[in-house]
């Protein structure tokens, strides 16, 4: 189960699935879906960032308006676009055995977390820092088949995918640092 608190939407559908499929390879270990009644332990994963996305998202790179994006851009002056971005998730990974619904609760605020460690039924609290970048398409758009003056980008897609590679790699750094510990 993952919480997103990032200022991202859909995060925590990408983080679970990859935990799964990672969590999966391990033939002892039993995965149950949702809150099964019949999990020893429910392993929790809180996605956080800042809460702004000025504050989240850095340029990488840029791209100067020239060219073919001087032509798009009409009578502006030029500027520059990014074309690359960097962000930075945190992932707090909590192992709980045998929660109640007001262990789950507890869980659920952020402002506890440091404190969870000393809650008995905890097996362990990891911190994972993950970093991702994603690019952003721009293109001439005063062809035939274009949008009009304006510049064409396509920052979803590209930033969706960008979050499934963040997730393969934090359940990838989920089984070096944690599960390979045990």
């Amino acid at each position: 189960m993952f919480v997103n608190h990032t200022v991202f939407a859909n995060m925590s559908g990408s983080m679970t699935k990859e935990f799964i499929l990672r969590l999966g390879r391990y033939p002892d270990l039993k995965i149950y879906p949702g809150e099964s009644e019949k999990a020893d332990a429910i392993l929790i994963g809180i996605l956080r960032t800042k809460d702004h996305k000025k504050d989240v998202l850095k340029v990488n790179s840029n791209r100067f308006t020239t060219g073919n994006l001087l032509d798009s851009i009409g009578e502006r002056q030029q500027f520059n676009l990014p074309t690359s971005n960097i962000y930075k998730v945190e992932l707090d990974l909590i192992l709980i055995k045998d929660p109640s619904v007001i262990d789950k609760d507890l869980l659920n605020k952020p402002e506890l977390l440091p404190y969870l460690n000393r809650h008995p039924k905890i097996v362990f609290i990891e911190t994972l820092e993950i970093e991702g970048s994603h690019s952003l398409v721009v293109d001439e758009t005063t062809a035939l088949d274009k949008g009009g003056i304006t510049n064409f980008t396509k920052n979803k897609a590209s930033f969706e995918q960008s979050v499934q590679v963040l997730a393969k790699k934090a359940a990838r750094d989920f089984q070096n640092v944690v599960l390979d510990a045990f």
